[in-house]
């Protein structure tokens, strides 16, 4: 599955956003990279997702799910007001149907930010050092989501980072 955000401007999402005929062939590379889930960890998981950061963490997130690796998946989902939690349902599905599942739907808003929400939620976790991570934000706040997890006691080898790609022409 892609998550191809409505993009002004963007040829590419405006045509899928478009009126399509049925049927018709859309070629699609993709997609490759290292984001991928570590199936001998026997940590529990963060999963955590901003925006459309989500389609890349929710393929992990069913991966962990299929091999039933891990004993705690948890998923923090942080949309910004131009955004929102599209597959919400399905989180919510996951979170009732499964024990080991926990969804936290988060909005950002001009007051409380991505990094702001994330600081009262992390603070929340009884042993950050023993979990692994794994984010999909827009690059310009992985720096500061990793340095905030780090500063939690997440060591870094547990920590796996992935920028959301808006960039499709």
């Amino acid at each position: 599955q892609f998550h191809i955000p409505l993009i002004t401007g963007n040829p590419v999402s405006q045509q899928l956003a478009g009126a399509n005929r049925s049927n018709t062939a859309i070629r699609i590379s993709g997609p490759h990279g290292d984001f991928l889930l570590n199936e001998d960890s026997p940590r529990s998981v963060v999963f955590i997702a901003v925006n459309t950061g989500f389609g890349a963490v929710k393929s992990l997130i069913e991966h962990a799910m299929a091999l039933d690796i891990a004993e705690n998946l948890s998923l923090y989902w942080i949309t910004t007001p131009e955004s929102s939690h599209y597959l919400g349902n399905l989180c919510r599905s996951w979170d009732d149907a499964l024990d080991n599942f926990d969804y936290y739907p988060l909005q950002a808003t001009q007051t409380r930010s991505v990094t702001d929400l994330l600081t009262e939620n992390i603070a929340t976790l009884h042993t950050p050092a023993e979990l692994d991570f794994y984010v999909c934000a827009p690059a310009p706040l992985l720096e500061s989501i990793q340095m905030l997890l780090i500063t939690a006691g997440v060591r870094k080898g547990h920590l796996r980072l992935e920028p959301v790609r808006n960039d499709a022409t």
